[in-house]
């Protein structure tokens, strides 16, 4: 059927619209913070140095992954009760409107 020849109540569509977003896997977050015994910052000359991990406990274990899990970030995570997002930076690297 062409598309002068369409009903009008025929959902259809005529041009697609996309959202772009940034996701992140927030499974065992907390581990991640908790299961290092130390941090190291960064210094002003480029160098680090070792600050003892105040949260660190060496008891606590990572929650499984889900079975479906590809142990990376995509479209199939959105459903997901460990995915997190944010509208993307408009701004690009090296753009800062001067």
């Amino acid at each position: 059927m062409r598309k002068s020849e369409r009903p009008e109540d025929y959902p259809a569509v005529d041009s697609w619209n996309y959202i772009t977003i940034e996701g992140y896997c927030m499974l065992n977050m907390e581990y991640r913070g908790c299961n290092d015994r130390y941090n190291y910052r960064l210094n002003p000359d480029r160098t680090f140095t070792r600050v003892k991990n105040n949260r660190y406990d060496p008891t606590l274990k990572p929650d499984p992954y889900p079975t479906d899990c590809k142990r990376s970030v995509r479209s199939s995570c959105i459903g997901s009760i460990h995915f997190a997002w944010c509208d993307p930076d408009d701004e690009s690297p090296g753009e800062t409107g001067d």
